[in-house]
């Protein structure tokens, strides 16, 4: 079955005035919707990892909605947005002045505020909200539940290699094991960061680690869409400037928080965890914290995806629809979720 035609629409969005009088930040997002979408169904919102862009989740999400589409209305996805942090792919391009005062990037605290901001605005009030977060986009629609204290307006939150870890699990494994390198600014550094053309750039890219295990279509759209010239000197350099991708790495206390959430929220939303079966960044007794029982934190399920690490997304898009179109079938079936519909 050839996979649905998309309809994208591309929206700028301003985010919340800054806590600390800094300039304000715009957040681009794109609405996903095709021929098989029902008003009866959900609203899946995605956020993605640090180093990336909301056009990541494209594969994945032509499979989520092909899955979904033979099956009945309240089951079948709507429409979807994905949003770009004020710092990554389209947002950094619109925030490129206003930047020039923010050395330290933009917080996953801010980046939660836009994302509540949405979910508050016309476009999802009343829907019923899906939302799938990969790391660092995991760790801020956790945070994102800090600002509705009553009532979660999420039907299930998904977490896709969530970087979410306790301030003294995070200590500790410095310390101790010293195998945290995976979420460290470090491999930004020395990472090669500009090329004279697109189609160089797709040539490098294409050939090295990480990128050379990208499904291709990721890896295409990385480079059309994730990388532009630089008004400057003329060289293909991605949007989001290292400098900003290195800072997102260090915003510990927001993931401790995000991370707390999980216990906070628990009986009021359902959190599915989706783990890459390589440990190939995260070693295994860290994804662990997420669901330390012993701290109260619980989550719905646990579930690992064959052949694919980190950066499950970019490495297996269509193995990750099958897994989220599972999980939403599932938790249609629940009967917190049932209640909430």
């Amino acid at each position: 079955m050839a996979l649905p035609v998309f309809t994208v629409e591309s929206f700028t969005f301003n985010t919340p005035p800054s806590l600390d009088g800094k300039p304000p930040l715009k957040m681009a997002a794109k609405r996903y919707t095709n021929s098989c979408q029902s008003r009866d169904g959900v609203t899946v919102l995605l956020a993605h990892s640090i180093g990336t862009h909301k056009e990541h989740w494209e594969p994945m999400l032509h499979n989520l909605f092909e899955a979904q589409s033979n099956k009945s209305p309240s089951h079948r996805i709507r429409e979807a947005w994905a949003f770009d942090w004020q710092t990554h792919g389209d947002s950094a391009v619109l925030n490129s002045n206003a930047l020039k005062s923010r050395p330290d990037g933009v917080s996953i605290t801010e980046w939660a505020r836009a994302l509540v901001a949405f979910v508050n605005s016309k476009h999802a009030v009343l829907r019923r909200l899906v939302v799938i977060g990969h790391a660092g986009g995991a760790s801020t629609w956790m945070y994102s539940t800090k600002f509705f204290p009553f009532r979660i307006p999420y039907l299930t939150v998904i977490l896709v290699e969530p970087k979410l870890i306790h301030l003294d699990a995070f200590d500790n494994s410095i310390q101790g094991q010293g195998d945290f390198d995976g979420w460290f600014p470090e491999a930004t550094t020395t990472r090669r960061g500009s090329w004279s053309s697109k189609k160089d750039a797709s040539r490098y890219l294409g050939g090295h680690f990480p990128w050379n295990a990208w499904d291709t279509r990721v890896l295409r759209i990385h480079v059309d869409q994730g990388l532009h010239t630089d008004p400057l000197n003329g060289d293909v350099v991605p949007k989001c400037d290292k400098v900003y991708e290195d800072a997102s790495y260090l915003d510990y206390e927001a993931i401790s928080d995000a991370t707390d959430q999980i216990a906070k929220v628990y009986g009021n939303v359902h959190i599915h965890i989706i783990y890459g079966e390589l440990n190939d960044s995260v070693p295994r007794y860290l994804q662990a914290s997420p669901v330390n029982k012993s701290q109260g934190l619980k989550v719905a399920s646990i579930v690992r995806v064959p052949g694919a690490g980190h950066m499950l997304p970019q490495e297996a898009p269509d193995a990750l629809a099958r897994c989220i179109s599972n999980l939403l079938d599932n938790s249609f079936k629940d009967s917190i979720l049932g209640y909430r519909l």
